[in-house]
Formats: C-alpha cells, structure tokens, sequence
C-alpha cells in the first residue's frame, strides 16, 4: 500500500498545537472505482458529491460515530477529487489520530454519504458498477482502508509553541504529572466570619491528584493538560488551560459537538461542587441520536413498469412514427386481371415532457444551526419523495386520460364469497387470444376493492380460490405476504394511486408493458442561499413524460362492490 507525500512534515515536529491541528485529504477521487464492504462497485462523478457547509460534517474513527475525531473546517472539488481539510479535537483520541496520520500508519479517508435511487445510474464505462449522479455527504471516516484506494490525506499539520518534540508513535513517552489545583483563597473578613461560625479559618491547599498513568503501551503519544479552569484569590472562575464559557458552548451544542469539551466541562463540576445529576439538568440537555425515523415511503410500482429512461432532449418535444391504417394489400387474384391498388398510412406521435417544481423556505438560522442529520439533507430526502410519486400519480393519470377498450364490468356476484367475479374475470381474459395480435398484456394493476375481492374469493365449501399454500384445482394462488395474485398466470399487483376504496365503480388497468411510456430526468437541486438575508431556499426541479404507443395494447377493468 502506497501513502501521499505529507508536505515536508516529519516525525520530529509532531506535536500539538490548537492552531493548527488540521489533516487535508481526498474524500472522492473523481472517475475512480471503489468497492462497498456490500460488494457493490461505484463510482463518483465529478461535481456529485454536496453537502450544506463544512463544518457541519464530522471526522469519526473507523465510521464510528460515537468517536468523533474532529470536523470540517473546508472543502473544495480539485481534478483529483473532492478535498476537505479537517480540525482535529483535543484530547488524547485526537492526539492518536494525529500521530497516526503524520506517520503513514493510517491516512484513508472514507466517505458516507445519502444516495437516492434515483441519483444513480448503471455505470457505462465499467461493467456492473454504479455511477452516482448526486450524493449527499453526512460525515467522513478516518480508516485504514477506504472503499476507494485513492481517498487519502494529503497534509498533516501539528505544532507547538513550546517547541517540544519527540512525539513520534514509535518513540517512548513519558507524561508528566497533572499538576494540583490552585488552593482556594480567602479575604481576611472572609476567615474572621469563618472563625466566627466555628468553620475554621484560611484551608489548606487540597491534596494533589494522584499521579497519572498511562495504561497504554508506552508507545502510544500522549499529551497531558494542566488544569482546565481555576478560581482567582477573589473566588472568581477563571481559564486555565482552557475557557469554560468557551468549553461550555462547544461542548454542549450539537452544531460543534466537542466531545472533549464536554468532558471537561463535566469533570469540572463533578471535582469542585459535587453536585448531583438534578442540580446540573440544565449542563445535560437531552440530545438526538444519529438515528432518525423517517416517512415511510410509497412504491412506485406502475411507474417502474412503464419507466423507459431520461426525455430525449430535457424539455423539447420529441415524436416516433407509428403505424396508422393498411388494406388491400394483399387479394384474391384473378387470372388476368390486375389487382387493386391496397392503402397504406402512418403517423406521428408527439410527446412533450413537462416540469415538476418544488420549494422550500428555511430560516438562516435553522440552515446554520444544521442539526443531526442535517435538515437540507432532510428536507431534500421529502422533495424526491414527492417527486417520485409525482411520477407514480402521472402513469396512472395518462391511463385515466386515454380510456382504453374495457374487459367489462365486473361484480362480486353469488353474495361475497367472488365465485361470479374470479369466472368472470377468467372469461375475459381468455377473450383476449382472440385479439389481433393476442394476449400480450403482462402488467395488471389493481385498485383496492378488486384486489381484496380476488384475495378473499372462496368456493362453496369455503376454500380459497387463489390460496396461498397447498393450491389443488384452484384458479391461481395468492404470492407471499399477500403481494400478488397470479389469476393463471396473470399476476395482479397492487397499486396505492389508484382510487380509494368506495362503494362505487373503479378502474384498474391491464397492459403490455411495451405499449406504455414514461421518462423522466433525475431531479435537480437547486440551492438558493444569497437571494435573502433572513432565508435560504431549496428547490427540486426535473422533467417528465408518459405517453401510450398502442392503445390495444391497454384495457381496462372496472369493478363494481356493490
């Protein structure tokens, strides 16, 4: 394995500095192929990978999220890739990570990212591999073995104002003793109304902390701290090594998520007052966990059946030339005499794609803030949610339009148990060999009241007519889950954008998959975040197109439940 040059940096200089504890590296090499612990193959094109800021993502160890390492500070997209430069939190994980990164021990860097179906694509150019149009980055792993051999860091910086060194991996350390706390100070009123209420007088300095040591292996690089806050002669709580009111706010807001910060502040409290988990709810506010529980989503099942790719050329109308009308081509011939002249016409069908928008209006307050996930993240997930079903209600809208020949009306006939309905249903596709060119119809979707009736369809002694198991003389069987019905190799599928249940006639379709046409263009995010002060807008915007080539190729069924 091969490790990037590190900017003239060298073992010697390796310390800690929280000035500059920064890594750089390539998160996405772009055209380059990398392999998912799945198996599956992929590859980012240049431009595909957003994100809302920098900082709102997180450097974690080895994709664990609850070791952060540090967060973005910068990104920028260069020839070789998408580029992000990293501050690395204080304390001893940060330090390790540091350490680690200066000596090539570890320098990937591993991408994690949301990826929408409809962002990706087969890839051309590689053989069974995914090409992702558009991801949205949610963090990034330091990892000794990326999906992606060429995501590694590029630069490791770490100085010391002391001028130390000797903080190589591979060197033995040894850390010195934290040193105690400073005694706490009185004013001479102070002691005489101590002495005064029996309290004694000025208090000796606390006994010093025990001696620090490091159950590590003496090769592991460690920096100690002094303390990190103390109190003045005036019992006024003042910096240490480190602000509290500072720690306080990067530690306990989810936008930095300080870890280390956090720690101390609590490790502060917990030595000097003593105090109580109920005396400091207000230092632990409840927190999110990485897990959010989104909106179940619809399937698009009538859509994928008849989804044929991108519009030809984005919003411009595009037509095919079809067949028209043909006869007397072909005659009795007669000897002698010459044959009629037969006629033959065909046409043109135009198909004109056309636009779906969306919108949404979010406070600059709440799009800084970003949160965990983030809400542009959230918010563009609902978008092509309803951009999918968008495209689901629009397959089943151009059905509606085109009113194809029916198979008849069909009725649940014999009281509820469906005996009348299941041979009706048989006759009329039976009926359809007889039509020019056959039965070729291989998609039935099913509105509500038609599918249940099919499912609970029972013979006179009460066994099902489409069972789930054990089928013997029965019309079809029910698939698992009850996920379909196979009337004789007619598999009915059910379909949600068809009409609700009811007590009135409605309409599921039959059709030959390759006589209905849709297309439609990966949406496109529109990011609007300098028109306003106040605001920041994001759209969704994309092209569409459903159209039918050969109306007998479709019928349709209604199905009465009264």
């Amino acid at each position: 394995m091969e490790f990037l040059e590190f900017d003239d940096l060298t073992a010697a200089t390796f310390s800690v500095d929280d000035e500059r504890r920064t890594i750089r590296g390539v998160v996405i090499p772009w055209g380059k192929l990398g392999r998912h612990r799945n198996g599956r193959t992929w590859r980012f094109s240049r431009g595909s990978l957003k994100l809302g800021h920098a900082k709102y993502i997180r450097l974690n160890h080895e994709h664990d999220q609850g070791q952060r390492l540090g967060r973005g500070i910068s990104a920028e997209d260069t020839d070789e890739g998408f580029v992000m430069t990293f501050k690395v939190f204080d304390g001893p994980e940060g330090d390790k990570a540091l350490a680690m990164a200066k000596s090539g021990r570890k320098t990937g860097l591993s991408v994690e990212v949301d990826i929408d179906a409809l962002d990706m694509s087969s890839d051309p150019e590689n053989t069974g591999a995914l090409l992702v149009d558009m991801a949205n980055l949610t963090g990034v792993g330091f990892v000794k073995n990326p999906a992606f051999t060429d995501s590694r860091l590029i630069s490791v910086m770490a100085s010391d104002d002391n001028g130390r060194t000797g903080m190589d991996p591979d060197t033995e350390t040894t850390p010195a003793t934290p040193p105690a706390p400073a005694p706490l100070a009185f004013s001479a009123e102070q002691v005489a109304w101590m002495q005064a209420n029996g309290l004694g007088g000025q208090p000796a300095a606390p006994a010093a902390r025990p001696t620090f040591v490091d159950p590590a292996p003496a090769a592991r690089a460690v920096v100690t701290e002094p303390v990190p806050y103390r109190f003045d002669a005036d019992n006024n709580l003042v910096s240490g090594s480190h602000d509290f009111g500072m720690d306080m706010i990067q530690g306990l807001n989810p936008a930095f998520g300080d870890t280390t910060a956090r720690r101390r502040v609590e490790e502060f409290i917990a030595e000097q007052f003593d105090v109580a988990s109920s005396n400091v709810t207000a230092l632990n506010p409840t927190v999110n966990t990485s897990r959010y529980i989104d909106q179940r989503e619809f399937r698009s099942p009538v859509w994928d059946r008849i989804f044929k790719g991108a519009p030809i050329n984005g919003i411009q109308p595009f037509a095919w030339p079809k067949f028209n009308s043909a006869s007397g081509l072909v005659q009795a011939h007669t000897e002698g005499v010459e044959p009629t002249s037969g006629t033959f016409t065909n046409t043109n069908q135009t198909v004109t794609p056309t636009a779906t928008s969306g919108k949404a209006k979010i406070t600059r307050e709440t799009w800084d803030m970003g949160g965990m996930p983030g809400v542009g993240n959230l918010i563009w997930k609902q978008m092509t949610r309803g951009y999918q079903e968008a495209l689901e209600a629009k397959a089943i809208a151009t059905l509606d339009a085109a009113s194809p020949a029916s198979l008849g009306t069909f009725t649940t006939g014999g009281g509820t148990t469906g005996q009348t309905l299941s041979a009706e249903l048989i006759q009329a596709f039976a009926r359809l060999h007889f039509v020019r060119g056959g039965f070729t119809m291989d998609s039935l979707f099913a509105q509500i009241d038609l599918y249940l009736a099919l499912v609970g369809a029972r013979d006179g002694s009460g066994r099902p007519l489409f069972p789930a198991m054990g089928p013997s003389n029965a019309n079809g069987t029910v698939r698992d889950r009850f996920g379909a019905v196979d009337v004789n190799g007619v598999l009915a599928l059910p379909s949600w954008a068809l009409a609700a249940t009811g007590i009135v006639a409605a309409s599921s379709y039959l059709f030959d998959s390759l006589a209905v046409d849709g297309w439609a263009t990966t949406p496109r995010q529109l990011l609007m975040p300098e028109i306003e002060v106040a605001h920041v807008y994001m759209g969704i915007w994309g092209y569409s197109a459903a159209a039918i080539n050969d109306i007998n190729g479709v019928r349709e069924l209604i199905y009465d439940p009264a």
